[in-house]
């Protein structure tokens, strides 16, 4: 019986670990600013990791996406913030990069202001990501190279995780 039951919770623990590495959840939040007393709604995926790993102090970074319903556009936040291939402006930097949308390649530009974890993928760019399965964004990093991280964006919904 005790074999029995060591099974079950294993065949349950594979399930478990299968579903949240094949598809990436998204989660929408309600953001109250109670001086403003406005509310913004945000679509956060799971944390993910490079498909590389990198350097010291960088080797754990936080990664994730969240997509703003009220002013559109996706954020991508990356404690390994020490990117590369910038163009330094006032108070900011421009990313230049590339992406992959469903497999197709497209160079952006995107903004991060200094010494932030959030760079605006957006900003200049008109992604139409509302019908696309992946996003898969290569930074090149300082002293690691070029590293990629691969949202899943199958379960994404804007139209009813904002709502």
């Amino acid at each position: 019986i005790l074999k029995l039951f060591m099974k079950k919770i294993l065949i349950l623990f594979f399930i478990f670990l299968s579903n949240y590495s094949l598809a990436l959840q998204w989660s929408t939040v309600k953001i109250t600013d109670d001086w403003e007393e406005t509310t913004r709604t945000l679509i956060f995926s799971d944390y993910i990791n490079p498909n590389k790993p990198l350097g010291f102090p960088y080797q754990d970074p936080t990664v994730y996406m969240y997509w703003d319903c009220d002013n559109g556009g996706f954020t991508m936040r990356n404690t390994a913030n020490n990117i590369l291939d910038t163009d330094i402006a006032d108070g900011y930097n421009l990313i230049q990069h590339d992406i992959k949308i469903d497999g197709d390649i497209k160079s952006i530009t995107s903004y991060q202001q200094w010494s932030s974890e959030y760079i605006t993928l957006d900003w200049y760019n008109n992604l139409n990501l509302q019908s696309a399965t992946e996003l898969v964004v290569r930074l090149n990093h300082y002293s690691d190279g070029y590293r990629q991280y691969t949202f899943d964006l199958s379960n994404f919904d804007p139209i009813n995780g904002c709502n």
